[in-house]
C-alpha cells in the first residue's frame, strides 16, 4: 500500500502542485496509516519518504503542509513506537487465531498471542535523526515570525516531533534507564531548540504584557493558542507510550461487554478481549521501564522559561488565549507538581498587584480589561491554590488571601470602577477555595503573619470599604488567628484580637448584613469556647475585654440569631433566602460546604440551629467561669422579652428554645444550690412559653431536651474528674414531667 501511494505522489521542487488538494490529502492519509506500524519497512523507503515530506512541507496549500507535518509524526511513530507489532503479523492463519480467538481461545486449543516489543535498529535510528534534523531546521528558520501559513507549519512540525519521538526521546535527561532500549541522544536537542523557537515566537504573535498595559490590539491569538499547547506537550513529553488511556478506555469498557462490535453479534465482545489483555501486558512492561524515570523535573533552565511564558498569558484580554494558557498550565503542573508555590509567588501574585495598582485609572471603556485580568487570575490561581500555601506557614497563606482581597477591594470600594458581578463571584469562589485547602502544618513565621493579619483587618475598617469585602477580610483574619491558636500559639497579640473581635461583634447589630451576622455567630462561638478551654491565653483576655465592654451583649446575640431565622428554610445551615455572591465564602467558613469548620452537629429539629444553641452555651459557660453575678438576670430578661413576642414572630420563639438549650447545657455541672437558683428564675418563664406552645414546635423542644442531656460531643463516657450531671438531669426531668412545670408529659422522649 505504501509503495502504491508513493507512486501516486510525485515529489518535485514545486511541491505537489501537480496533484489536486483532495487527492493529496487522501493519499497522504492512506500512506500515513500504512507506515505507522512499518518498522524496518519504513527505513527501507527513507529516500522516497523524505522527498515526499519535503515536497508536502514546501507546498503552497496549507492543508497539504499540515498533512505533511502529520506524515512526519506517522513516520517517527512507525520507526520508534515499541508496541507497533500488535497491529502487524506474519499474515498466517495461526497468528490470526491467536489475535482474535479471545477468552475462548484456550477452548479451541489456541494459545494467547505472545507480546513482542519493537526496538529501533540502527537503520531506523539513522532515518529518525535525519528527519529530526530537517524538521528542527525548518522550525528555526521561522523563529522570528513570518506569515500565518509558515508559522502554522512550523508549530505543526514541532508537535509532530514531540509526539512522534516520545517513545525514544521523551525529555532532556540522558542518565538512567530510558523509555526504550535506545539511548536518549536527541532528547536534549529537541527540548532546547523547540523551546527556544517557542520563546522567540510567542512574543511576536501576541506580546506577553498585562492587559491594562497593552497598547497593541492586533495579534495572532489562534497561532498563540497552538504554540501554548505545543509548550505543554514539550514539557510533559508528548504522548508517552504508557498505555494508561488505552487501559481506561478499552479495558474497562470491553471487559464489561461494551465493545464497539457488540451491535453486530451478542458474542462479538469476546473477540476483542485478547487485544485488551495485550494492552494490559504492554502497560505493565512499559511502566516498569518508566519507573526509574520519575515524572518530576527541576524547574530550571528551559522549563522555567516555558513556565513563565505560559503564565504571562494567563491574564490576556482574549478569553480563548486565557483558557488555553490555563489548560497548558494544568498540563505543565502534572509534571512540575512542586512548582505551584513558586509560580504563585513569582508570577501570578505580581500580575495581580499590577491589576490592583491600575484600578484607579480604569474607566468604563477599559473596564473589560480589568475584568479579563481578574478572571484570568482567578482561573489560574484555582490550579495553583492548593494546601501548599498553608504548608509553609500562616504568613504565606495570608499573603495569597491578601492578594485576592486587594483585588476585591480595588473594584468594590466606594468611588471605584465597578466590574461585572460574575467576575467578582470568581474572586469569592477563589477565596472559598483558600478556606477549603486549609490543612494542619507548621505555623511558620508568627510575627510576619501577625503583621499581614493587621493589614487585612485594617482593610475591613477603612471607610468606604464594601460590606462584602469586610466579610471576606474578617473571615481571613479569623481563620489565620484560629489556625495559629489551634497550633499552640497562646501569646497572640491581644490588641489585634480585641480589634478583630470588636468588628465581629459589630456584625451582631440589626443593621449588619445577614452574611456578616452568620459569620459573627460562628466566630464568636469558636472564640468563646477557645477562651473557656484556655483561660490563661491572650484569647481569653481579649474575649473578656470585648464581651464585658459590650453593653447588652447577650441581647445582641439573641437579636442576631432571630434575624438569621427570618425567612429561612427549615434545614439547618441555611442562612436565608438571600442568595448573594459572597455567600460561598460564608458557607466555606462556617462549614456548610465541606467539613465542619465552625459548626458542630446538625439539629434534628424543625427550626432550631445547633450553632445558635452552642453560642448561648458558650456565652453562659464563659461568664460563669468569670464569676459574673449577672448571668441569671440577663438570661431571664432575654427569655422574657422573647416570650412576650407575638406568636406570628416565629423566629423569636425559636431563639427562645435555643437559649434554653444553651443555658441549661452550660449549667449541667453547676452545684445544686446554683441550679435551684437558675430553675427558680427561669422556670416560670419557660412554663409560660410551654403553656402556649404550638404543635409544630414540639420537635424543637424535644431536640432541646436531648441536647441538654447529651450535648454535641461524641464522648460516650464522662471523665471521672468531671462533676456529675445527675442533679441537672433530675431537675430537667422533674420540670418536663410535672404539671407544675407546664410539661404535662407532652415532651416525653
Amino acid at each position: 500500500i505504501a509503495d502504491m501511494e508513493l507512486a501516486k505522489l510525485p515529489a518535485t521542487a514545486d511541491g505537489l502542485a501537480a496533484v489536486s488538494e483532495s487527492e493529496v490529502l487522501w493519499h497522504i492519509a492512506v500512506l500515513g496509516a500504512s507506515i505507522r506500524y512499518g518498522e524496518a519497512e519504513v527505513a527501507a523507503r527513507s529516500e522516497k519518504l523524505m522527498a515526499l515530506v519535503k515536497s508536502a512541507l514546501g507546498d503552497e496549500r496549507k492543508p497539504v503542509r499540515r498533512a505533511g507535518a502529520k506524515l512526519v509524526r506517522r513516520i517517527l511513530m512507525g520507526l520508534t513506537v515499541p508496541y507497533t507489532r500488535d497491529y502487524v503479523g506474519d499474515g498466517s492463519v495461526t497468528e490470526t487465531l491467536k489475535r482474535w480467538a479471545g477468552v475462548g481461545g484456550a477452548l479451541l486449543g489456541t494459545e494467547p498471542r505472545a507480546m513482542s516489543l519493537h526496538t529501533p535498529s540502527e537503520a531506523e535510528m539513522k532515518m529518525v535523526r535525519e528527519l529530526v534534523e530537517y524538521c528542527l531546521t525548518v522550525c528555526n528558520d521561522c523563529s522570528g515570525g513570518g506569515t500565518d501559513s509558515v508559522v502554522h507549519t512550523a508549530l505543526a512540525l514541532c508537535k509532530s516531533l514531540v509526539r512522534g519521538c516520545a517513545a525514544v526521546f521523551p525529555d532532556e535527561r540522558t542518565d538512567g534507564m530510558g523509555v526504550s532500549l535506545v539511548p536518549n541522544e536527541l532528547g536534549a536537542k529537541i527540548i532546547d531548540q523547540i523551546s527556544g523557537f517557542l520563546l522567540k515566537l510567542c512574543p511576536v504573535l501576541v506580546p506577553p504584557v498585562h492587559p491594562i498595559e497593552s497598547t497593541e490590539k492586533v495579534g495572532r491569538p489562534k497561532l498563540l493558542q497552538k504554540a501554548l499547547r505545543v509548550c505543554a506537550d514539550l514539557v510533559k513529553g508528548g504522548w508517552r507510550p504508557e498505555v494508561a488511556v488505552l487501559l481506561q478506555s478499552q479495558f474497562a469498557s470491553r471487559a464489561t461487554g461494551m465493545a464497539c462490535t457488540q451491535n453486530v453479534h451478542p458474542e462479538s465482545r469476546h473477540r476483542e478481549l485478547s487485544r485488551v489483555w495485550y494492552y494490559r501486558e504492554a502497560a505493565v512492561v512499559l511502566n516498569n521501564r518508566l519507573r526509574e524515570r520519575v515524572t518530576g523535573f527541576k524547574l530550571e533552565g528551559r522549563r522555567r522559561e516555558l513556565a513563565s511564558l505560559i503564565c504571562s498569558y494567563l491574564l490576556n484580554e482574549n478569553s480563548a488565549v486565557r483558557g488555553t494558557a490555563c489548560e497548558s498550565l494544568r498540563s505543565f503542573l502534572k509534571v512540575h507538581y512542586a512548582a505551584k508555590p513558586i509560580l504563585m509567588d513569582e508570577v501570578l501574585l505580581p500580575l495581580q498587584q499590577k491589576t490592583v495598582a491600575s484600578a484607579t485609572g480604569i474607566t468604563p471603556d477599559t473596564a473589560n480589561l480589568a475584568e479579563a485580568a481578574l478572571s484570568g487570575f482567578s482561573e489560574a490561581a484555582k490550579h495553583l491554590l492548593r494546601a501548599t500555601c498553608w504548608r509553609r506557614g500562616v504568613a504565606d497563606a495570608v499573603k495569597v488571601a491578601m492578594s485576592i482581597l486587594e483585588g476585591v477591594n480595588a473594584f468594590t470600594a466606594e468611588g471605584r470602577p465597578q466590574v461585572m458581578p460574575t467576575v467578582m463571584r470568581l474572586q469569592f469562589d477563589l477565596l472559598a477555595r483558600w478556606f477549603a485547602v486549609r490543612t494542619a502544618h507548621s505555623v511558620g513565621d508568627v510575627p510576619a503573619a501577625v503583621e499581614r493579619i493587621k493589614v487585612v483587618l485594617a482593610m475591613s475598617t477603612t471607610p468606604g470599604t464594601h460590606w462584602r469585602t469586610k466579610i471576606c477580610a474578617l473571615t481571613v483574619a479569623g481563620t489565620a488567628l484560629r489556625y495559629m491558636f489551634l497550633q499552640g500559639v497562646d501569646d497572640l497579640d491581644q490588641a489585634l484580637l480585641e480589634a478583630w473581635l470588636r468588628e465581629i461583634v459589630e456584625g451582631l447589630k440589626p443593621e449588619a448584613p445577614r452574611q456578616l451576622a452568620a459569620i459573627s455567630v460562628a466566630e464568636l462561638t469558636c472564640a468563646l469556647r477557645a477562651a473557656y478551654k484556655r483561660p490563661a491565653s491572650t484569647v481569653a483576655k481579649a474575649v473578656l475585654a470585648v464581651v464585658s465592654g459590650t453593653p447588652g451583649f447577650l441581647d445582641l446575640a439573641g437579636a442576631a440569631a432571630a434575624s438569621l431565622h427570618q425567612g429561612h428554610v427549615e434545614t439547618e445551615g441555611s442562612t436565608g433566602n438571600q442568595a448573594d455572591s459572597v455567600q460561598v465564602v460564608v458557607d466555606a467558613v462556617i462549614g456548610s460546604r465541606r467539613g465542619p469548620n465552625l459548626s458542630w452537629t446538625r439539629a434534628s429539629a424543625r427550626n432550631v440551629w445547633a450553632r445558635h444553641t452552642l453560642l448561648f452555651q458558650s456565652i453562659v459557660a464563659f461568664r460563669y467561669r468569670q464569676k459574673d453575678p449577672n448571668i441569671i438576670p440577663d438570661v431571664k430578661q432575654l427569655l422574657a422579652r422573647l416570650q412576650q413576642q407575638p406568636k406570628e414572630e416565629v423566629e423569636d420563639h425559636v431563639v427562645f428554645v435555643e437559649v434554653v438549650g444553651g443555658v441549661f447545657r452550660a449549667a449541667r455541672r453547676w452545684p445544686e444550690a446554683e441550679l435551684d437558683q437558675l430553675w427558680g428564675a427561669l422556670g416560670p418563664v419557660i412554663a409560660d412559653e410551654l403553656a402556649s406552645v404550638q404543635q409544630e414546635s414540639i420537635l424543637d423542644w424535644q431536640y432541646t431536651v436531648r441536647l441538654i442531656i447529651s450535648g454535641t460531643s461524641r464522648r460516650l463516657r464522662l471523665p471521672k474528674d468531671r462533676p456529675s450531671e445527675e442533679a441537672s438531669i433530675r431537675r430537667l426531668a422533674t420540670f418536663v414531667l410535672s404539671p407544675a412545670g407546664g410539661g404535662k408529659g407532652r415532651l416525653w422522649l
